[in-house]
Formats: C-alpha cells, structure tokens, sequence
C-alpha cells in the first residue's frame, strides 16, 4: 500500500503509470527458502524518483 501511495504521490503533478504486478516465481536457491510454491509483487511507477543524493 505504501508503495503506491508513494508512487502517486511521485506522480501527483505530472501524471504517470502504476503498475503493480503478482506472478508465480522460484526464489534464488541461494536465499535457502523452504520448498513451496512463492509469488513475486512487482510495483513499478513513471514518477521522478529519489535524487542519488539521497
């Protein structure tokens, strides 16, 4: 929720696209996770983003 709050406000002034996105994946084996079925939540947005500087 917070990330797309996050998102619209980047976006507040100019307009843009959210898109937020949930898929079944496989983790990386390095991450030593259970066996089990996982989903990825991809949340992307066209806003101005954080300055490097911070």
């Amino acid at each position: 929720m917070n990330l797309c709050t996050n998102a619209f406000h980047a976006m507040e002034d100019t307009g843009g696209m959210l898109t937020v996105k949930l898929e079944k994946c496989e983790p990386d084996s390095d991450l030593n996770l259970p066996d089990g079925e996982y989903c990825c939540v991809t949340v992307s947005d066209t806003g101005v983003g954080i300055p490097n500087e911070l």
